[in-house]
């Protein structure tokens, strides 16, 4: 479920990366942060630099113990993107 956290301070350095790469051009890069479930391949933005280096698992157990378990049914959930 938390696949794809992006911590606040990840978010300036993935921003700050993709202001100051050297090499850009279209570039597509899914903002998320070091976590254990990654359903998104970041590879193609190697080049921007960005390591993250928060990850969501000091609080996967607390969320998913409070969130019921998603219908793999629903568009939303189906798909990234919902």
């Amino acid at each position: 479920m938390l696949w794809s956290y992006l911590s606040f301070a990840d978010c300036v350095r993935r921003v700050e990366a993709s202001l100051t790469a050297p090499r850009v051009g279209h570039t597509i890069s899914f903002g998320i942060s070091d976590n254990k479930l990654k359903m998104v391949d970041n590879s193609g933005a190697d080049h921007l630099g960005f390591i993250p280096q928060d990850s969501a698992e000091p609080f996967r157990a607390a969320v998913e113990a409070k969130t019921p378990v998603p219908d793999p049914t629903k568009p939303s959930v189906k798909y990234l993107g919902g």
